[in-house]
């Protein structure tokens, strides 16, 4: 992918939603408990949107299509998969930065093939979904770090990824809807 096809970068810090929720989508801080459920839970309508041709259309030209937002959620998926892990078995790790904007011009989401990012996206949530299901009862206050200082415990991190899923589902299904 070139960067002609690359949005303008992302810059609201979406941490906030651990604590205060997210005006935009609705979303509430969960129960940590359901986060592997809720995860899982949205596995068939991800699916259900890449199946649509749609899923590959910007309905503007500085929003990701569906697809992009799909293997978005799929990268960070598997990241936050990884550094739950991390965290589970390190003090408080430092987690260098993602910028998801780089990453979508690295790996392309532009032009990716909407199916296989469906098969794929289907295997990182179960991955995030499993790691969340493994999570002790007493690790759920363990700390991890992003690159900038910002300090997560696994319970808050879990609210992030959620949201995130979550968020961007929304944002994918009315992409879906409005290319039609």
């Amino acid at each position: 992918m070139s960067d002609q096809n690359a949005i303008p970068p992302e810059s609201k810090d979406w941490s906030i939603v651990t604590e205060l929720g997210c005006t935009e989508c609705g979303y509430s801080p969960h129960p940590r408990q359901d986060t592997a459920s809720r995860l899982r839970g949205t596995a068939l309508a991800w699916r259900a949107i890449l199946e649509n041709p749609n899923a590959t259309k910007r309905t503007m030209p500085q929003r990701w299509s569906p697809l992009e937002y799909a293997a978005h959620v799929r990268d960070m998926c598997r990241l936050a998969g990884e550094r739950v892990e991390l965290m589970l078995t390190q003090n408080a790790p430092t987690f260098s930065n993602w910028d998801q904007d780089e990453q979508s011009v690295i790996n392309d989401y532009f032009n990716a093939e909407r199916l296989l990012i469906a098969a794929d996206l289907d295997r990182e949530l179960e991955f995030a979904a499993r790691v969340f299901d493994g999570v002790p009862a007493s690790s759920w206050d363990r700390e991890g770090l992003r690159g900038d200082g910002k300090l997560f415990t696994v319970e808050s991190f879990a609210s992030f990824v959620l949201h995130e899923v979550e968020h961007h589902l929304l944002d994918a299904n009315q992409g879906v809807l409005q290319a039609v």
